[in-house]
């Protein structure tokens, strides 16, 4: 029966070489062992011409020039391949560290069945995964997993991103906050599923009513946000009308026995808005003026309204 060695038996001599003052480079510690297992034959052969045969002087040193310079090509070629040779072992290191500073790395050419090329595939497969867990654990922490769309975080890193571009990138800029109606009597009434159709339905509905680069995002609760860039107000409100009347003409209200309608506040980003929260403040206020002129609404934020600070 066959046992499997302990890879750590294998690092002994590594680890005894490891330890010496010099050479400190992997490459010059292997350098140094080809020279010596080259030279020890030469040394060896020298000295038995000297002592041991009975060798003219003259022979001697031609014998000892050839082999001089035979080792001393042998010695160069060895330089050249051991480096070509370390090659897979350079780049891998490279390439990990290249990923621990920036998460990108170029991957490694794996062809081949010795144990660099192994060590190569191994060390793509492992990146790929490491880098395939990174971008899920990214998405599920920036997704909104029960309506499928982005969360508040989400939402506030993508706008706020945006709003510190030049102003050329997005001005005008509208901003919406958008509630549900009637939705705690909803969960109520029907119950906390029916409660979380009605959310995943409304955010398909402000999805497939926004533009690729308008940002969607569910704030908490029934409240939701959309950033509508390069978009004056006049526009936006017509988008949030169509999403408006779109919700209303759904099956919820029949299905679960509830009225299902949004109200909306929108403002359009003002050049005294000191932050994102300014803009999202004004936004919230004009959606309380929707819900006490009685749901199911638009309003728009006054012309010329700002925040107290």
């Amino acid at each position: 029966m066959s046992s499997t060695a302990d890879p750590q038996q294998s690092f002994r001599f590594y680890m005894a070489l490891s330890k010496l003052p010099w050479p400190r480079s992997y490459f010059l510690k292997i350098l140094a062992l080809c020279f010596v297992g080259t030279h020890i034959p030469l040394i060896g052969t020298a000295v038995a011409c000297i002592l041991v045969l009975d060798v003219p002087v003259q022979t001697e040193r031609s014998v000892l020039l050839i082999m001089l310079a035979a080792t001393v090509a042998a010695a160069a070629a060895t330089v050249f391949f051991v480096r070509g040779m370390l090659a897979p072992v350079s780049a891998v290191t490279h390439e990990l560290e290249r990923y621990r500073q920036s998460g990108a790395f170029q991957p490694l050419p794996g062809r081949g069945a010795d144990e660099a090329a192994v060590l190569m595939r191994t060390v793509n497969a492992l990146l790929d995964e490491v880098t395939e867990t990174r971008s899920e654990l990214e998405r599920r922490s920036n997704m909104d997993t029960l309506v499928g769309i982005g969360n508040r975080r989400w939402l506030l890193s993508k706008a706020e991103t945006l709003l510190t571009r030049p102003s050329n990138d997005w001005a005008p800029t509208t901003v919406a906050i958008i509630d549900l109606d009637n939705f705690k009597t909803i969960n109520d009434t029907a119950g906390h599923a029916a409660g979380d159709e009605v959310l995943r339905q409304v955010g398909r509905i402000l999805l497939a009513h926004s533009r690729p680069t308008d940002i969607v995002g569910r704030m908490g609760g029934d409240e939701f946000c959309i950033v509508f860039p390069l978009c004056d107000v006049t526009a936006a409100a017509a988008a949030l009308e169509r999403m408006r009347k779109a919700v209303s003409e759904t099956d919820l209200t029949q299905k679960f026995g509830v009225a299902v309608s949004l109200s909306a506040g929108l403002t359009p980003r003002q050049d005294a808005d000191e932050n994102l929260d300014d803009t999202l403040a004004r936004a919230d206020r004009a959606l309380y003026e929707a819900k006490a002129a009685g749901r199911n609404r638009i309003e728009i934020a006054r012309s010329g309204e700002t925040v107290p600070h």
